[in-house]
């Protein structure tokens, strides 16, 4: 089996870190509630890129890091306006 770089096994790798940033840092109610939904949400995209494997084919690398590309940035702008809605 060989390994793929996608850019959501990056933006994992980086929650991850972040996650345990939070987790060894000084202990606060927000931190750890921040922390577990981080946790939960790289979970997801493990998923979500194992998807993504199944469906585009092997062979187009360039075709899945473009999908991947465009669903974080759509993540990343539902967030934001879901943010500007809420407030």
């Amino acid at each position: 089996m060989k390994f793929r770089l996608t850019p959501l096994n990056i933006l994992t790798a980086v929650l991850i870190g972040y996650f345990c940033f939070l987790i060894f840092q000084v202990s606060t109610k927000s931190n750890s509630i921040i922390s577990v939904f981080l946790l939960v949400f790289a979970g997801i995209l493990v998923i979500v890129d194992l998807i993504f494997r199944i469906v585009i084919p092997y062979s187009s690398n360039i075709k899945l890091w473009l999908v991947q590309s465009i669903f974080i940035i759509f993540v990343a702008a539902l967030i934001v306006l879901i943010q500007a809605i809420l407030k």
